[in-house]
C-alpha cells in the first residue's frame, strides 16, 4: 500500500520521524528516498530527531542512487552513459541528422541546444513515447511551423535512439531497467519505504514508486502541498496534479493507495514568520497586526554591500550563541552572489560551506583544451589563442603569456600570422613574444596534423591527449594543487584533484560513443564542448560548524534558527526556461500524444514561487530578506515581487540600508574586514569613533601593521612619477 501525505511546509518531517520511530520499534527495516543533494542532511536529521548515535536499520538513498544500484545488477551488459555522455551522444546525433533539419537548422548550432534537445528526449522517454510514435504524430499534422518543429524533433530523437540502440543506456533507460528489477532484487522486501523532499513526482518516478509499492511492506510519499479549496490552494496545483497522476497509476495497476492531509499545526517559529508562511502565497495577503520583530528587509546599494550586511549579521548571531550550522544563506541567483559572499564571509571570519558544484568548463585545463582545438580548427583566431594563454596551462611563463598577448593585440596578430616569425615592432619588442610563439605554435601544429592524419576514433582522441602531455598539463595541475594545499584551501584542492580524472573519463565516453570512426577536428570541438557543458566538479561534503550557502530551490533548509534570503531582485533565477516548443505547442503535443510531457512555463513559475515560500518559511527565529539596487556591474535592478508582498503584509516594517546608508551600515567586526574597508573611509574622511579605534588597533597589531603601512604609502606616495613608455607598453 502507498500513502500520499500532503501538508504545508515544515509539517511533514515530524510525521515522517514519528512513523520511522514506530517502524523501528517493531523491528521493521526502513528505506528513505530523498533528492541527491539532501542525503547527508537527511541522515543527520534522522540521527538528531530520533536521538541516535547512528543507525544500520535505516537506509538513506537518493532516488538516482537507488535506481543505479538496481541497474548495475540487471544491466545486461549495456554501457551506462552519464549526463556528459548523453550530451556527447546528442551532439553526435545532431551532426548526423543536421542536414535533415528544417526548422532548427541554425538553432542546432547554438550553445545550449544540445541540453534542450536532450531534455526533450528525456521528456519523451518519461512519457513512454517512442521515436516511431512521435514520427507518426508529426506526419499526421497539417503543414506549418508546428509540424516542422515536430518533424525535426522526431529526426533528432530517432538519430539519438539509433546511436544508443543495443549498446548504451542513458539515465531514463537505466531507470526503466531498474523499475523492472525492483521486485526480483528484493531491495525493499519487507521494508517500509519513505519518499521525502521532492517538489513533485515525475511520471518515471511514479512508475518506480508503483514497482516499489508492489515489492515493499508499505510506502509513504510526503509532498508539500495544500488542498484545492485552501486560500492559496491554486499555487500548489502542479504538486497535486503530480500526486493525482501517481494515484491513477496505482489504481490502474490494482495497488492499494491512500491520500491523507496532515493536520495544519502552526510551525515552530515566531508569530511574524508564521504569518508570512500563512499569507505569502495568497492573492491578497492580509496585513500583520503589529511591527515584525523577527522579519527584516535590507536594501543594499550593491551585492557587495549586501554580502557585508549578511556577514555582519552572521557574526552577531554567532556571538549571541547561534551555531554556525544553524544559519542558512540562500540566494536568488547564486552565480551572481557566490564570489561576493565568499569574500565577505572570509573577511569576517565566518566559517561557511557553499552547496554548489563548479562547472568543469570554468577550470583552466578544460578551457586550455577547448581553446587549443578551436585554434587549429578555426584558423588561429586571435581570441582563441589569447583564451589559451589566459588558461594558465600554456607551456609558457606568465611573463611570456602577458607579452605575447600584448604583442598580438598591438599588431593584430591572427590567422596565418601566428605561424610565421614575428617581424613587426622593434627587436626588443618582439624578442620575448617571438620566443613564446616559437614554443607554442609547433605544439598546436602537431595537434592539427594529428587530427588530420587520424584514421580512427582512437587516433583522433589521442591527438588532444598528446597535446596535454606535451604541454606538461598534469604537472602544472599538481603544482597548483600543492599551492592550494599550502594555502589551506581544502575545497579548491578537492576540485583540482577531480579535474584530470573527469577529463580522462570524458575521453573514455567519447571513445565508447564514437567507436572506430575518425572524428574530424570540428566535430571533436562540438563533442568535447557538449561533454563539458554540464560536467561539474563536486564540492566538499558539508561539515559541522559552518554556515550553509546555496541557491533558493537547490539547498533545502531544515528549520535553521536564522535564514538570510539575499539577491531578491530582478536578477533572480526564473523558474521558466526556454523550451523547444512554445507553451501552447507543448499543450497541443500533450493532447495529441496522450502523454504528460513535463511542466510548462507557468507551472515552472509556480514551482519557483513555492521554492521561495518554503525558504522564507523555514527559520525558527530570524528571517532576513535583502536585495541590491544595482548589480556589481552597476546595472539598475528592481526588488523582486516578494519584497512588495512582504511590505504589504507588514505595513510597519522598516527597511534598513539604502544607498545613503551603504557605508554607515558597516562595522569593524574582524581585522581583515576592517583592513579592506578602512582605506575607503580614510579617503572619504569618514572615520567614526569605532573605525578610529579599529585604525589604532590595526596600527598596533604586529600582524596587520605592515599591511596598514603599505596601505598608507599607497594612498600618499612619496614620489609621483609616470611610467617610462617602454614599461607602459609592457
Amino acid at each position: 500500500m502507498l500513502t500520499i501525505h500532503g501538508g504545508r511546509t515544515r509539517r511533514l518531517w515530524p510525521h515522517l520521524l514519528a512513523s520511522v520511530a514506530a517502524q523501528r520499534a517493531q523491528g521493521v527495516r526502513c528505506v528513505l528516498l530523498v533528492p541527491e543533494q539532501y542525503t547527508l542532511q537527511a541522515e543527520r536529521s534522522l540521527i538528531d530527531g530520533l536521538k541516535l548515535n547512528g543507525f544500520f536499520e535505516i537506509e538513506v538513498l537518493s532516488a538516482s542512487r537507488f535506481a543505479e544500484r538496481l541497474f548495475q545488477r540487471y544491466s545486461g551488459g549495456r554501457v551506462r552513459i552519464d549526463q556528459n555522455g548523453k550530451n556527447i551522444a546528442m551532439a553526435r546525433a545532431l551532426l548526423s541528422c543536421g542536414k535533415a533539419l528544417s526548422y532548427y537548422t541554425r538553432a542546432a548550432q547554438r550553445r545550449g541546444f544540445v541540453s534542450r534537445a536532450g531534455e526533450w528526449v528525456a521528456d519523451m522517454k518519461r512519457a513512454e513515447v517512442s521515436p516511431d510514435r512521435l514520427s507518426e504524430y508529426a506526419d499526421a499534422l497539417p503543414e506549418g511551423a508546428y509540424r516542422d518543429k515536430l518533424h525535426d524533433l522526431s529526426a533528432i530523437y530517432t538519430a539519438y535512439d539509433a546511436l544508443l540502440q543495443g549498446k548504451f543506456v542513458d539515465g531514463e533507460d537505466a531507470l526503466a531497467l531498474a523499475i523492472g528489477a525492483v521486485e526480483a532484487s528484493g531491495a525493499v522486501k519487507d521494508a517500509a519505504v519513505y519518499v521525502y523532499g521532492f517538489d513533485m513526482i515525475t511520471d518515471d518516478f511514479a512508475r518506480l514508486l508503483c514497482a516499489v509499492t508492489r515489492a515493499c511492506r508499505e510506502a509513504h510519499v510526503y509532498l508539500v502541498m495544500d488542498r484545492e479549496d485552501a486560500p492559496d490552494g491554486d499555487r500548489f496545483a502542479p504538486v497535486r496534479d503530480s500526486a493525482e497522476r501517481l494515484r491513477a497509476r496505482l489504481r490502474e495497476q490494482g495497488l492499494r493507495r491512500e491520500w491523507l492531509w496532515l493536520e495544519d499545526t502552526p510551525p515552530d517559529a515566531p508569530e511574524d514568520v508564521r504569518w508570512l508562511e500563512k499569507q505569502l502565497l495568497r492573492p491578497s495577503p492580509a496585513a500583520f497586526g503589529g511591527a515584525p520583530e523577527s522579519v527584516s528587509v535590507f536594501e543594499a546599494a550593491t551585492p557587495y554591500a549586501e554580502a557585508h550586511f549578511i556577514a555582519q549579521q552572521a557574526v552577531r548571531l554567532m556571538r549571541g550563541g547561534v551555531a554556525a550550522d544553524d544559519i542558512f544563506i540562500l540566494c536568488g541567483n547564486l552565480d551572481a552572489y557566490k564570489a561576493v559572499l565568499e569574500s565577505a564571509l572570509q573577511a569576517y571570519g565566518v566559517p561557511y560551506y557553499i552547496a554548489a558544484k563548479e562547472p568543469l568548463l570554468s577550470h583552466g585545463l578544460a578551457r586550455f583544451l577547448l581553446a587549443a582545438l578551436r585554434c587549429v580548427t578555426d584558423g588561429y583566431r586571435r581570441e582563441d589563442v589569447i583564451a589559451l594563454l589566459k588558461s594558465g596551462y600554456a607551456p609558457l611563463t606568465e611573463d611570456q603569456c602577458w607579452r605575447l598577448e600584448a604583442y598580438a593585440e598591438r599588431f593584430s596578430i591572427s590567422g596565418t600570422k601566428w605561424r610565421a616569425p614575428f617581424v613587426r615592432g622593434s627587436e626588443e619588442e618582439r624578442e620575448v613574444p617571438e620566443a613564446a610563439r616559437a614554443t607554442l605554435i609547433p605544439l598546436l601544429e602537431r595537434l592539427q596534423a594529428s587530427l588530420r592524419e587520424a584514421k580512427c576514433g582512437a587516433e583522433s582522441l589521442r591527438a588532444p591527449i598528446d597535446l596535454l602531455l606535451a604541454c606538461g598539463a598534469y604537472d602544472t595541475l599538481l603544482l597548483q594543487e600543492q599551492s592550494l594545499v599550502a594555502a589551506g584551501m581544502d575545497a579548491e584542492v578537492l576540485r583540482a584533484r577531480q579535474v584530470w580524472g573527469r577529463l580522462l573519463s570524458l575521453f573514455d565516453q567519447l571513445h565508447e560513443i564514437a567507436g572506430d570512426s575518425r572524428i574530424p577536428g570540428r566535430a571533436m570541438v562540438s563533442l568535447l564542448e557538449a561533454g563539458l557543458l554540464e560536467n561539474e566538479i563536486s564540492a566538499l561534503p558539508p561539515t559541522a560548524g559552518r554556515v550553509s550557502v546555496g541557491e533558493i530551490g537547490n539547498l533545502l533548509p531544515d528549520a535553521p534558527r536564522a535564514l538570510f534570503a539575499c539577491g531578491l531582485d530582478s536578477g533572480m533565477v526564473s523558474g521558466a526556461e526556454n523550451g523547444l516548443l512554445e507553451a501552447d505547442e507543448q499543450a497541443r503535443a500533450c493532447e495529441g500524444l496522450g502523454a504528460y510531457l513535463g511542466m510548462n512555463a507557468p507551472e515552472r513559475d509556480l514551482m519557483a514561487d513555492l521554492d521561495l515560500w518554503k525558504a522564507l518559511s523555514a527559520p525558527r527565529e530570524e528571517l532576513f530578506l535583502s536585495y541590491a539596487q544595482a548589480s556589481q556591474a552597476g546595472a539598475a535592478q528592481r526588488p523582486a515581487p516578494v519584497i512588495a508582498a512582504v511590505r504589504r503584509m507588514f505595513p510597519r516594517l522598516v527597511t534598513m540600508g539604502g544607498v545613503t546608508d551603504a557605508a554607515g551600515s558597516l562595522h569593524p567586526l574582524s581585522p581583515q574586514q576592517a583592513l579592506e574597508e578602512i582605506g575607503t573611509r580614510l579617503r572619504s574622511q569618514n572615520l567614526t569613533d569605532e573605525w578610529a579605534a579599529a585604525y589604532a588597533w590595526l596600527m598596533r597589531s604586529p600582524e596587520y601593521r605592515p599591511q596598514m603601512t603599505a596601505l598608507l604609502d599607497a594612498m600618499h606616495p612619496l614620489v609621483e612619477d609616470t611610467l617610462p613608455p617602454a614599461l607602459a607598453r609592457r
